[in-house]
C-alpha cells in the first residue's frame, strides 16, 4: 500500500473471465443426438462433464468437443 493507504492499480492481479454462453440438457442432447437418459448415464459415468446449477445440469461447449475427441481419434 502507498503512504496514503490506497492500494496501487497497477500492482493489483487481474483475471479475464471468459463468458459463455451454457447449454441445457435438451440443447446438449440435440448436439449429441442422444436420449436424456442417456445423456444422464454419460454425466454420471464420467463420460462428459457438466456444471450443476442447483438440480439443472449445464454444458459448456468444451463439454461436447470433449466427449468427441476420443471417439474422433479411434475412427
Amino acid at each position: 500500500m502507498r503512504a496514503g493507504g490506497k492500494a496501487s492499480i497497477s500492482n493489483m492481479k487481474t483475471r479475464i473471465l471468459e463468458v459463455v454462453e451454457l447449454l441445457t440438457t435438451k440443447e446438449a442432447t440435440t448436439i449429441l443426438v442422444c436420449h436424456l437418459e442417456t445423456l444422464y448415464q454419460w454425466v454420471k459415468q464420467g463420460k462428459i462433464g457438466c456444471i450443476r446449477t442447483g438440480r439443472n445440469l449445464k454444458f459448456h461447449p468444451q463439454h461436447i468437443q470433449e466427449y468427441f475427441e476420443p471417439q474422433s481419434r479411434s475412427v
